[in-house]
């Protein structure tokens, strides 16, 4: 895994940075050429105080440059404040409240011209009515009070948001930028610290990362080659899943369904950002009926409830830009809608409130409920639902199969219940992108390929008493006319799990198919579980173990089935219906005196480098591998749990034991002793010396595999122990 590294400077309530530039230079940092700017999309109010962290690229700034302002216009503020070059070149501290306003000089109104070999700190501080200006950490430039004749509002607050290298224009647009690096931004409110900005690129873009609030970046990708960075900077590796740019072509309408109605007692939190700006129409950032939804046009972003529509929330010219991490949440039972900025809400807007809702179509990310027309390019950081206050769906970004494969599926994995949602129409040519430090897929598994007829036989003799559990992904698209059988045995009757055209089918007597899920059913690196079970006449399939279908199937009383023994990816009777899935495991239950007892656990492993399925229940002693030839083995994948043997169980003051971790395709071990993991251990071979005392120790490895560069991590393998022999007594005769 990458190692993330939050560099910063602290900036205290007094005295802030003491050193050089030269000193800090590892300091991460981001640059501008002074051609534009950055919204913090934060509103300076009586209670804020902000501390900027900076050092001038050149003294030459243009007259009005500003490294940091909140002063679109003077007249129409509530609160203003500024650091900024007047038209004689002095830089001066800005504050007003509207009518009046005061600018401070940096050094007692003489002349002075920031040195750009310094690194200085200006900082506002509004509930104390202080300015102050720090250079290498002493405050020689400037420290002063507020003009008296000020007075502040306790509720006002600042028409427009803090801007970075420049301040914003009444157009939106960004005008008198400065030339400057920026190390960091401090926000606090009544004293306490509540964004802390540093540095950071997210996919190789350069803005802030807000360390302090929910992890929020904030940049301007619309003109991000004026920005350069430098020093030691945090790479962004929030993990997301992403619909295209130039989503609403026609070719590339891609969205997630969610598979979730809403309700009245529902709200939703989406993390999201643009992939790009959206010039024209509706985008629906989310959707459930015709007007439970969240959507952007030109005016900004607005809400919709029912048939009753909300007003725009956030201006357009903020919530239209690319790149910017934000949250936007519709609570039903608040009456509340908003939109947030890296923790930081930066607009409220009540709703009515209704408790009636159609549940006729579930909520869609990126698209309006009837996916009609009105597709968002944007990345998915996550979304959460709650129900009454009660967290109900955490959703995170996900991939099933390795990323460097096309046929690799990405959507997003319910924390909670283990369902995963994705583009419901997901092929290898049209599916959604992700970045990040995303979570794979790491289970281990053996591979039957239809192609070699290959399959395995577990030799278990079903029973009208038998329940049998799949967990299971397809490994390869299916043709449309294709019939896959799951798992399979003959007496009797036919005891079938399968998929095809039209969905799963089950047959423990007569077929019964189930439609509905046809277009999910063949979907590559879906992981699902497949239940036939006799005693409850049951067939059921599961998704991360969500119950997606429940369908009645035969009575099993009076039939045989034990003639045939149950096999896996293949038909009974071994003829064309060869599947080609990824098996993580398969259960197998008899119904005893009203109990189902496991008689079956098969789990993947790997015995002298040949894949197959063992039992861990210890019932059945065979390894099953391929049931055909040598030739035909079994592939594998995920991370499998080492195997260790050791030297010894014993070790003494002068007899070292050596374990050992195996595990196939493993790149390095993580060795733990008594459930603690040992530092720096990452060889297969660890060896283990005496130590004082006749304690016995446990040790287990872990293997690490690399899949396109990640690193996954298997669970531990089973411990073995060593016991510390006391040395003898020696007795010395003189």
């Amino acid at each position: 895994m990458k190692t993330i590294r939050f560099v910063r400077c602290t900036l205290s309530a007094i005295a802030l940075v003491a050193a050089t530039l030269t000193a800090f230079a590892d300091d991460a940092y981001i640059e501008s050429d002074g051609t534009s700017g950055i919204l913090t999309d934060y509103k300076l109010k009586p209670s804020t105080r902000i501390a900027v962290d900076f050092a001038l690229t050149t003294t030459e700034q243009a007259a009005g440059a500003r490294l940091f302002g909140a002063d679109r216009s003077h007249k129409d503020l509530n609160l203003s404040g500024s650091l900024y070059v007047d038209s004689s070149k002095y830089w001066r501290i800005h504050v007003g409240d509207g009518s009046t306003y005061k600018d401070h000089y940096v050094k007692s109104g003489s002349a002075l011209y920031l040195s750009d070999t310094d690194r200085h700190v200006a900082e506002i501080d509004y509930p104390n009515k202080k300015i102050h200006l720090y250079t290498n950490g002493i405050a020689i430039n400037q420290t002063d009070d507020f003009d008296s004749t000020l007075s502040i509002a306790e509720n006002s607050e600042c028409t427009e948001p803090i801007a970075l290298f420049a301040r914003q224009n009444a157009s939106g647009t960004f005008e008198r930028p400065c030339k400057a690096r920026i190390y960091g931004v401090k926000i606090y409110e009544n004293g306490n610290l509540v964004h802390d900005f540093v540095p950071c690129l997210s996919d190789g873009m350069p803005g802030f990362k807000d360390v302090a609030g929910e992890g929020g970046f904030i940049c301007n990708a619309s003109a991000e080659t004026s920005f350069t960075y430098g020093g030691d900077i945090l790479a962004e590796e929030s993990p997301y899943v992403a619909t295209p740019t130039g989503n609403s072509d026609a070719d590339k309408h891609l969205y997630i369904d969610t598979e979730y109605y809403p309700s009245g007692n529902m709200r939703l939190e989406l993390d999201y950002a643009l992939q790009e700006a959206q010039s024209s129409g509706t985008w629906y950032l989310f959707s459930g009926t015709s007007r439970f939804c969240s959507y952007l046009s030109s005016a900004g972003i607005g809400y919709g409830v029912l048939s009753t529509w909300g007003s725009k929330s956030i201006a357009n010219s903020v919530a239209n830009k690319p790149g910017v991490r934000r949250t936007t949440v519709l609570d039903i039972p608040n009456k509340a809608a908003m939109v947030m900025t890296a923790g930081y809400t930066n607009e409220t807007l009540a709703i009515t409130n209704t408790s009636t809702y159609a549940q006729t179509a579930t909520i869609k990310l990126a698209t309006i409920a009837a996916a009609d027309n009105h597709y968002a390019s944007m990345k998915i950081y996550g979304c959460r639902i709650y129900e009454a206050g009660t967290l109900v769906r955490d959703f995170r970004p996900c991939v099933y199969g390795p990323l460097n494969n096309s046929s690799a599926i990405v959507g997003l994995r319910d924390e909670l219940t283990g369902a995963f949602i994705t583009y419901p129409a997901a092929t290898s040519s049209k599916r959604l992108s992700c970045g990040g430090n995303i979570e794979q897929e790491s289970s281990p598994y053996v591979e039957t390929l239809r192609s070699d007829s290959r399959y395995i036989d577990t030799e278990y003799l079903v029973q009208p008493t038998t329940k049998v559990a799949l967990d299971y992904a397809v490994a390869a698209e299916r043709g449309a006319d294709d019939t896959w059988y799951l798992l399979s045995a003959q007496g009797g009757s036919t005891f079938t799990a399968l998929i095809n055209k039209n969905g799963f089918g089950y047959n423990n007597g007569s077929w019964k198919l189930s439609a509905g899920m046809a277009a999910e059913a063949s979907l590559v690196n879906i992981r699902r579980t497949v239940i036939l079970d006799n005693p409850a006449s049951l067939g059921v399939v599961m998704t991360e173990g969500v119950t997606n279908l429940t369908t009645t199937v035969d009575d099993p009383a009076g039939k045989t089935y034990n003639t045939k023994s149950l096999k896996i990816a293949t038909p009974h009777d071994l003829t064309t219906h060869f599947a080609s899935i990824r098996i993580y495991g398969c259960k197998i239950w008899e119904k005893e005196n009203g109990e189902y007892v496991l008689k079956r656990d098969y789990v993947p492993a790997i015995e002298n480098d040949v894949a197959g399925l063992r039992d861990a229940t210890g019932n059945d002693n065979t390894f099953r591998v391929c049931a055909t030839t040598a030739a035909s083995q079994l592939t594998y994948g995920g991370a499998f749990a080492p195997s260790v043997t050791q030297t010894s169980g014993r070790v003494f003051v002068n007899g070292p034991v050596t374990l050992t971790a195996a595990a196939s395709g493993a790149a390095s071990y993580r060795w733990f002793k008594n459930g603690e993991e040992i530092p720096g251990k990452t060889a297969s071979a660890l060896v283990v010396t005496w130590r004082h005392g006749g304690e016995t120790d446990t040790y287990a490895a872990k293997a690490v595999y690399v899949v396109d560069e990640t690193s996954i991590v298997s669970a531990l393998s089973e411990s073995v122990s060593v016991k510390n022999v006391p040395p003898g007594l020696c007795i010395i005769l003189r």
